[in-house]
């Protein structure tokens, strides 16, 4: 991905950084495939429905970081990995 002209081809490095922390994925935070419709329904009654998501797989997908921070401490949950600056 760092190739010179892949970069250059979307926008400069700038452009990269700018998406990267979009749409995060976590396993960790997924459900069974056939768990989806009620963790869709209780992430929409915790008022997080735009915020979180659950892909066809059960992943949790987050809108961002901040997002990802917020439903997390919704739903009871911390990242020791997460950078807070």
């Amino acid at each position: 991905m760092r190739d010179g002209k892949l970069v250059r081809a979307h926008g400069g490095l700038d452009a990269l950084r700018k998406h990267d922390s979009k749409n995060i994925k976590s396993l960790s935070l997924g459900v069974q495939t056939a768990q989806i419709p009620q963790a869709t329904q209780d992430i929409t009654e915790a008022g997080l429905a735009g915020d979180m998501r659950y892909a066809a797989d059960g992943d949790a997908i987050f809108k961002d970081r901040r997002a990802k921070l917020r439903c997390m401490k919704k739903l009871g949950y911390f990242d020791r990995d997460e950078v807070r600056g």
